[in-house]
């Protein structure tokens, strides 16, 4: 068990995995929040933050998306995305 955890940390060390994910992990721990549900909430404040380093590709992603080339329509279309959860407000409720 040892062994396979230490081949998991080093898999998501080296992945990449970006901002929304790194302080999923934060939020879990503090508010004892589900990690998809807090990745989800962080999402479009990461992209925002993102956004210089990235404008053609969040502007392509809006194009497949949502049907506007823009980054701003793509990331529009992350913070209004249906789900199961309402979770918009999220950081309200957690304090």
């Amino acid at each position: 068990m040892a062994h396979a955890a230490l081949l998991s940390g080093l898999a998501l060390a080296n992945s990449g995995l970006g901002l929304a994910h790194g302080v999923a992990a934060a939020l879990g721990a503090e508010c004892r929040v589900s990690h998809g549900l807090a990745c989800a909430v962080m999402l479009p404040a990461a992209l925002r933050f993102n956004r210089p380093k990235c404008e053609k590709q969040l502007a392509f992603l809006g194009g497949a998306v949502c049907g506007e080339h823009s980054a701003d329509a793509f990331i529009a279309c992350i913070e209004q995305w249906p789900g199961p959860l309402e979770f918009r407000n999220c950081c309200a409720i957690w304090g």
